[in-house]
C-alpha cells in the first residue's frame, strides 16, 4: 500500500462489474485507510478487463444522445479546469501545455485543443487507434515508462483514472516532477467515503471491480498526495452526471436480480440487445428512481459527501 503497511481490515465482498459472477473483497489499510480490491491483480490479468467491450470503438462508445452529452460536458470541463488552475490560454509561442493521463478517446484533450492548448495524452497500449487525433500527442504505454521533461506541464489531468492504477503513489510522484512550479494537477475519483457509496455498498455502480484497484476517501486521497510531495485542496464532491447515474444504476443493482449494470450496457453503442421487455423495465425503473437521485445529489452535495472527489493540487512549497 501507499504507506507500506500490510495490515488490512475487511470492508465487504462484491462482484465484478461486467458479469456479476466473479467476486472480490475490499480491504482497508489499518494505517492509512486506503481501500484496495483483493485479490490484487497484476497488469496481465487486469488487461483482460479492458477489451473492446469496455472501450467501444475509437470514435464511439455510447449511443448518439450520450455521445452528444459527452462532447458538450468535456467542452465545459476543459474550461472549468483552465479556470480552476488559474491558467490563461496563451496563443503565442508558448501555449498552455496539458497532459491527460488515461485520456481514453481524447475527448477532453480535443476540448483543450479547441481552447488553444498544446495537448498530450497517455493511454493503455491496447486502446483502439483514432487516426483523427491531429496535433494531439498520445503515448500508448504505462505513464511511468513515458519519458517527459521535468517542469514542463502547466496542467496535468487524471480524471477518473487514478483508481484504475496499480501504483497511484508513484504516478503522483512523477506528476510532481513534470509539473511546472506554478502548474496544477486536477484529479477526480469516485468518493468511497461519500453518501452514495455508503447507501449502496457492494451494489455501488462506481466500484467497477476489478478495474478499480483502489477506492479513495478524502482522507486517504489527501494522504497519498502528501506522500507524493503535493499540496491539495478539494474543489467539490458534486458531479451531476456521475452522481445521478450512479444513484439510478446502483439502486437498480440493489433491487433487481440478474446481471448487474444492465442499464449502462443498454446505453453503450456496442451492447448486446437483451430484449424489448427487459430494456423497457430498465428504463421504467430509471424514470422512477431519477427524482430520488436528484434528492441524493442535492443532500450529499450540501454535506460535502457527494459521489466524486475533485481535487486540485500543486507542488508543495519547500
Amino acid at each position: 500500500m501507499n504507506c507500506g503497511h500490510t495490515s488490512f481490515i475487511h470492508v465487504f465482498d462484491s462482484y465484478d462489474f461486467d458479469s456479476g459472477k466473479k467476486h472480490f473483497a475490499l480491504e482497508k489499510c489499518s494505517n492509512c485507510h486506503l481501500t484496495r480490491t483483493s485479490p490484487v491483480l497484476n497488469e496481465a490479468d487486469l488487461a483482460t478487463y479492458y477489451d473492446i467491450g469496455y472501450y467501444g470503438s475509437s470514435k464511439k462508445k455510447f449511443n448518439s444522445l450520450i455521445e452528444a452529452w459527452t462532447i458538450w460536458s468535456n467542452n465545459r470541463l476543459a474550461k472549468k479546469i483552465l479556470s480552476a488552475a488559474s491558467v490563461h490560454v496563451r496563443r503565442s509561442e508558448e501555449p498552455v501545455r496539458v497532459l491527460d493521463i488515461g485520456c481514453g478517446r481524447a475527448n477532453l484533450l480535443k476540448a483543450f485543443k479547441r481552447n488553444g492548448c498544446q495537448c498530450f495524452g497517455v493511454e493503455r497500449s491496447d486502446f483502439p487507434e483514432d487516426p483523427a487525433l491531429q496535433d494531439i500527442n498520445i503515448f500508448k504505454q504505462d505513464f511511468l515508462d513515458v519519458t517527459l521533461e521535468e517542469n514542463s506541464f502547466d496542467i496535468v489531468v487524471i480524471w477518473h483514472v487514478l483508481e484504475h492504477l496499480t501504483d497511484p503513489a508513484s504516478t503522483l510522484k512523477k506528476v510532481g516532477k513534470i509539473l511546472k512550479p506554478d502548474g496544477k494537477l486536477i484529479v477526480a475519483v469516485p468518493n468511497f467515503g461519500g453518501l452514495q457509496s455508503r447507501l449502496f455498498g457492494k451494489h455501488w455502480f462506481h466500484l467497477d471491480l476489478p478495474r478499480h484497484t483502489y477506492h479513495f476517501s478524502l482522507q486517504s486521497l489527501q494522504s497519498i498526495f502528501n506522500s507524493a510531495g503535493l499540496s491539495s485542496t478539494i474543489v467539490t464532491t458534486r458531479s451531476f452526471d456521475q452522481g445521478l447515474y450512479g444513484f439510478v444504476q446502483s439502486a437498480i443493482n440493489l433491487f433487481t436480480v440478474g446481471k448487474p449494470n444492465l442499464l449502462y450496457t443498454l446505453l453503450r453503442a456496442n451492447h448486446t440487445k437483451p430484449g424489448v421487455a427487459t430494456a423497457a423495465r430498465q428504463f421504467f425503473l430509471a424514470g422512477i428512481l431519477t427524482p430520488f437521485a436528484l434528492l441524493e445529489y442535492i443532500l450529499s452535495g450540501l454535506a460535502g459527501a457527494g459521489t466524486c472527489l475533485i481535487i486540485k493540487a500543486s507542488k508543495s512549497a519547500r
